[in-house]
């Protein structure tokens, strides 16, 4: 049964409107109250994506669409996500009842306020007494002919509006990766367009998506997106990323190595940090090229730890080898010493070539203009200069 055809029977329509955005046009749809046992939860929805994920791999399959398992199922992913939102919204919508409305297809599937529907559900169980019912506009559309209507939708609901609470960065990423790049359902200006985003911030995160894929690739992991979630890859990528910027396209790969071994590995501390050091390294070619080759080395023996194992198992046997962990670490702080101390080597040549800059930049026709008081206090520090100046020759005389 559809829910428009059961008007009256589970489902009411309100006095409420929602303003929805179709094609660049904007609309106001009814708002219909439906009961929670119509409805289910949206496999697709890009916020349980590594949840999911994570269940499929570990060798399970979600039951039919629609059952209650299936529902209870999907109801744990969502309050994993994000337990303290999801309590906090719960509470707000005990308290004064659900303000904004979702958006649900004709079939009874989600599209938007799953967090509200499970508040919901849960709030029924708690106080059964109470009948609660999830309103939302109906949509007569469905997610086989539809599919790149209602993702374009989802993605302004959920991502074009600043008050919304987001995803997490991960589960952003694993939505963005499958949209656009790896079954291309929609183009990046599309994304961008309904994101509120700019061409370029889109760029960025479809780039970091493909690092992601890349690392999970190295550790035969192919697509266990939820190993990134809970490695938390965010910053580590975009970390990364910026790097990739500022080194020479026929070093890329080799960067890439040593910090999918910082990865791999697990260093303790802030990883975004640690990897944030190669930036240093990668200023001095002669220390770079010494680290990126002890990091191939390395990056062999991790491989060969790996064996044919994927996903978790890989990277707990890599786990079980803190020796590789050493050497990651002893390379990586071995060349950022190194990179450190020749920077303050440099840094003499660096401050007196700013010296010259600045005196260059001095001009005589406004010294000569200055008043008695300004004059005088210029001359006082043009002395200055030349005594410290003078007294810097005596002292490499005295050296030599």
């Amino acid at each position: 049964m559809k829910l428009l055809d059961m008007l009256g029977s589970g489902v009411e329509i309100t006095d409420g409107k929602k303003k929805m955005v179709f094609n660049n046009e904007t609309i106001f749809m009814p708002v219909y109250r439906i009961d929670l046992d119509l409805l289910y939860y949206n496999d697709q929805n890009d916020r349980i994506s590594t949840w999911l994920n994570k269940y499929e791999i570990e060798g399970n399959k979600l039951p039919k669409l629609k059952s209650d398992e299936y529902n209870s199922i999907i109801e744990k992913f969502i309050e994993e996500s994000n337990p303290t939102a999801l309590n906090k919204t719960k509470k707000n919508i005990d308290l004064v009842g659900q303000n904004e409305p979702g958006v649900v297809l004709n079939d009874g599937r989600i599209i938007d306020g799953n967090r509200r529907y499970t508040c919901l559900r849960k709030l029924q169980k708690e106080y059964p007494k109470k009948t609660r019912y999830f309103e939302a506009v109906i949509l007569e559309k469905d997610i086989e002919s539809s599919s790149k209507e209602i993702k374009l939708l989802e993605l302004f609901l959920q991502h074009g509006k600043e008050e919304r609470v987001d995803y997490s960065p991960i589960d952003k990423l694993v939505g963005l990766y499958k949209d656009v790049k790896k079954n291309k359902l929609i183009t990046v200006e599309e994304y961008a367009n309904t994101t509120n985003s700019t061409i370029n911030e889109v760029k960025k995160k479809v780039n970091e998506a493909i690092l992601m894929v890349e690392f999970l690739e190295y550790i035969n992991a192919d697509e266990e997106f939820y190993i990134a979630r809970e490695l938390d890859l965010d910053g580590p990528l975009q970390e990364l990323q910026g790097i990739l910027r500022n080194v020479p396209e026929d070093k890329e790969y080799d960067i890439k190595t040593a910090v999918f071994n910082i990865l791999a590995v697990g260093l303790t501390g802030d990883t975004t940090r640690t990897i944030r050091r190669i930036k240093n390294i990668a200023k001095y070619p002669k220390y770079l090229e010494q680290f990126i080759e002890e990091q191939k080395n390395i990056g062999v023996k991790i491989l060969d730890t790996i064996g044919e194992d994927s996903g978790k198992k890989a990277l707990a046997k890599i786990s079980k080898q803190p020796e590789l962990a050493c050497e990651v670490k002893k390379s990586l702080n071995k060349a950022d010493e190194s990179a450190n101390l020749e920077k303050a080597k440099n840094i003499p040549l660096s401050l007196i070539e700013k010296v010259e800059e600045y005196l260059m930049q001095i001009d005589l026709n406004i010294v000569n203009q200055l008043d008695e008081e300004n004059h005088n206090a210029f001359c006082l520090g043009l002395k200055k200069a030349k005594e410290s100046i003078d007294k810097i020759w005596s002292e490499i005389d005295a050296q030599r």
